[in-house]
C-alpha cells in the first residue's frame, strides 16, 4: 500500500511540474517572437533608409522606402495589420534634389496581431515603431541617371 502511494505521489508532482513549466515556456516563446519582430521591423527600416539615400528626389525616396520596407517585411514573414512608413527628415537643395552628404531619417510603424504571430489565441496587438538613418552618398555620378543633378 505504501509503495503504491509513493508511485502516485511521483506522478502528481510531475503533473504539477508540467503545469507550471508549460505557461513559462509559452511566455518565453512569446517574448522571443516579439523581440524577433522588433528586429525584423528594424532591418526593414534600415533597408528602407538605405534605398531612400540612393534616390535623387523626395518623391522617389518615399516610393523606394515604401517598396523596400514592404518587401523586407514580407520576406521575413511579418504580417502588419497597419504599416506606416514616413520620411522624418530629408534635406533638399534649391533645385529640389536630395543634397549629397546629408542624412535621411525614416520611421516605420507596424501593428502586429499577436494571435497569428506567436501562439494561437494570444490576445492583442503590438505596435512596433523603429527609426533608421542613412547618409546620402557624396559622389552621385552626376548626369548618369535621368533627373540627376
Amino acid at each position: 500500500m505504501i509503495k503504491r502511494w509513493r508511485q502516485e505521489r511521483g506522478s502528481v508532482s510531475t503533473a504539477i511540474g508540467v503545469m507550471i513549466f508549460l505557461p513559462i515556456l509559452a511566455f518565453a516563446m512569446a517574448a522571443m517572437r516579439i523581440v524577433q519582430m522588433n528586429g525584423d521591423v528594424g532591418s526593414a527600416a534600415r533597408a528602407g533608409a538605405r534605398a531612400a539615400s540612393l534616390t535623387y528626389t523626395p518623391g522617389d525616396a518615399t516610393e523606394q522606402t515604401e517598396d523596400v520596407v514592404t518587401d523586407v517585411l514580407a520576406d521575413r514573414g511579418v504580417n502588419c495589420q497597419s504599416l506606416v512608413t514616413t520620411i522624418v527628415r530629408i534635406e533638399t537643395g534649391a533645385n529640389g534634389f536630395i543634397v549629397p552628404g546629408s542624412t535621411i531619417l525614416i520611421e516605420v510603424t507596424c501593428d502586429v496581431d499577436l494571435s497569428q504571430s506567436i501562439i494561437a489565441g494570444f490576445p492583442g496587438t503590438r505596435t512596433i515603431t523603429v527609426q533608421a538613418v542613412s547618409q546620402v552618398d557624396n559622389l552621385r555620378g552626376g548626369g548618369v541617371f535621368e533627373g540627376a543633378p
